[in-house]
């Protein structure tokens, strides 16, 4: 199974930039939580899912991300 979540924001790139600029300086935890809960389901059932991260342009301008689960089904 293939979930994708697409993003129209500013992309991963300007998104960085903006992040090294900051005083405040934190983690995030949100992909690792999901990255975490994959593996466990990987654990679990014995199968091996997948996060892939796709950078989005239109007009080689950053257009957003767009990031695919790729869960084997059983």
């Amino acid at each position: 199974m293939q979930i994708d979540i697409v993003d129209n924001g500013i992309g991963r790139v300007r998104s960085r930039e903006i992040k090294e600029k900051k005083i405040h300086q934190r983690s995030s935890v949100g992909i690792k939580l999901t990255e975490e809960r994959l593996q466990h389901f990987a654990k679990n059932y014995k199968s091996k899912s997948t996060i892939v991260f796709t950078d989005l342009y239109a007009k080689n301008q950053p257009a957003g991300t767009k990031v695919s689960l790729l869960i084997p089904l059983m």
